[in-house]
């Protein structure tokens, strides 16, 4: 992983049990069933840590997500860029809590985010954090939602978002 000086993450809890979340989450083109601000989500290589696919968003940007870290019904980790611009590092942690399970999005976005933290710091916490938080929120929000009803959301599902939608 690069060196990031924050992440913004966001957990939810999910009434399902962690195998049938794992299969969601690793599922081709999963980000078509839940992700609300997902035009289309292209497989380029799937299954394991060597995984590539891509995602289209509401707004018409093209974002490719390279996966580095694959750990079964635990989590992945990845890469996450528009091309020709610099990455971002998420990670996707499950965790199984009785009859429900977790999820934990962490994301080290890559904007306001390396080098000087005190030149770094307001435009990350005021800009950065607020729109990457209702983001994270909002794909929790709708992974949840699927997983409980098993019906796709819709676009925007949750409101608009600035970068996105």
């Amino acid at each position: 992983m690069k060196k990031f000086n924050w992440s913004v993450a966001q957990s939810s809890k999910i009434g399902c049990n962690l195998p049938k979340l794992w299969e969601i989450i690793t599922t081709e083109s999963n980000l078509e069933l839940f992700h609300p601000f997902c035009k289309n989500n292209r497989v380029v290589k799937w299954l394991g840590p060597d995984s590539i696919d891509e995602i289209e968003y509401l707004n018409g940007s093209i974002f490719q997500r390279k996966f580095c870290g694959w750990i079964n019904e635990i989590g992945y980790d990845l890469y996450i860029n528009q091309i020709d611009k610099p990455s971002s590092f998420v990670t996707w942690r499950l965790s199984e809590e009785g009859n429900q399970s977790s999820i934990t999005i962490t994301v080290y976005p890559y904007l306001f985010n390396r080098g000087n933290k005190i030149l770094n710091f307001i435009p990350f916490y005021f800009i950065v954090r607020p729109l990457l938080k209702k983001y994270l929120e909002s794909v929790a929000g709708g992974l949840k939602l699927y997983a409980e009803t098993k019906t796709q959301v819709e676009k925007n599902y949750f409101g608009k978002h600035l970068w996105f939608s």
